[in-house]
Formats: structure tokens, sequence, C-alpha cells
């Protein structure tokens, strides 16, 4: 095979070649799905669990069980024990757990479209609602504690959602505004009256 042949045989291999990785990066880099957008676009307006106009230091650290998109709301230097912790949205109460587990005492609630918000460590007997109730934002469910696997009291919270019939914790977002995982330390979060 001469020289021009085997270039232009070399070259006309490379354009293809080319224009797929564009495609490929292109693609890595495209909008999202129908459904991840409908999924995203599903999720409730989730608020600080906590009454209107308390301001309340959220953070995670890496080994956060399960995982750190979990966050724990603590006022540092102050007493959380006891302080009402109300339903982060309206939605059905699918699970009330009295029981000694690592998140302690816990409620989880149904928003729809498959999205669930989680509390636990509540305080012990403060549960205040039971599997299958109707909750609202100014729902009491509990109050803060320090049950199960707890270095004190604080308020363990997730965001999850339904996926393929799997929970599955996802980045939480309250009163509109993303928790920063990226950040070091506390960031402060308050429910708007």
């Amino acid at each position: 095979m001469n020289r021009r042949r085997t270039i232009a045989l070399t070259v006309a291999a490379a354009v293809p070649a080319t224009l797929l990785a564009g495609s490929l990066a292109a693609a890595a880099h495209a909008a999202p799905t129908a459904s991840e957008a409908t999924a995203s676009q599903a999720r409730p307006p989730l608020q600080v669990p906590f009454r209107c106009g308390e301001a309340w230091p959220v953070k995670t650290y890496s080994d956060h069980t399960p995982n750190r998109l979990a966050v724990d709301f603590n006022i540092a230097g102050s007493s959380d024990a006891g302080r009402p912790v109300l339903a982060s949205a309206s939605g059905k109460v699918i699970g009330v757990s009295k029981k000694y587990t690592s998140y302690g005492h816990a409620v989880e609630i149904d928003h729809g479209n498959g999205w669930r918000s989680f509390y636990a460590h509540l305080q012990e007997d403060s549960i205040a609602v039971s599997v299958g109730q109707q909750v609202s934002p100014i729902t009491q469910i509990g109050r803060v504690g320090s049950t199960g696997k707890s270095t004190g009291p604080h308020l363990h919270y997730e965001q999850r959602q339904v996926v393929d019939g799997r929970s599955v914790l996802r980045p939480v977002i309250l009163n509109g505004h993303a928790f920063n995982y990226d950040k070091t330390g506390t960031q402060t979060f308050t429910r708007p009256c």
C-alpha cells in the first residue's frame, strides 16, 4: 500500500472516531433524561423541621451513617433535648420506630411522588404521630432527643426518594436551598414564617 493511501485511510478512520468521542462527551454533559427531570421536579418543597423563625445549624461528616447525605440539626452550646420537631411538608406517616436501633426513636413521612423525609434520635415517648396519619407542615411529630446510637441530643434528618422500589438518600434541600456538602463546618437554616 502506498503512503498516500495509508494516510487517507488513517484520516478516514480517525474522523468517525473523533466524532464518536465528541458525541459521548456531549452525552455525558447532556441535559437530564425525561425521567430524571421528572424526579427532580417532583421533589416536594420540604421545610426546616422546626418552628418558624428558629435558626438551626446543620452539618454532616464523611463517615455519617448511613452516608454523608444525612444531616444533623444541633445548636452548639445548648440543650436541644425536648425541642419540638415538625413535619417538613404535608404527607402521610409511613413509619414509626420506638425500637432501640442505631436511629433510636424515628418517624418517616411519605410526601408523594416517591419522596420521603426521615427524623431520628427522637426523645423517648415523644413521638406524637402514628402510621397512616396525615400530617401538615405544622404537625409536631416528636421532640429532639438522643435515642439510639447518638452522642448527644440532636435531630438526624434524611431526605429519601424511592427509585426502583428502593429508598435512596438524596441531597438535602430545605426551603428551596440546597445543603452545601462541599462546605466544611455547619450551615444555618431557618424555617420561614
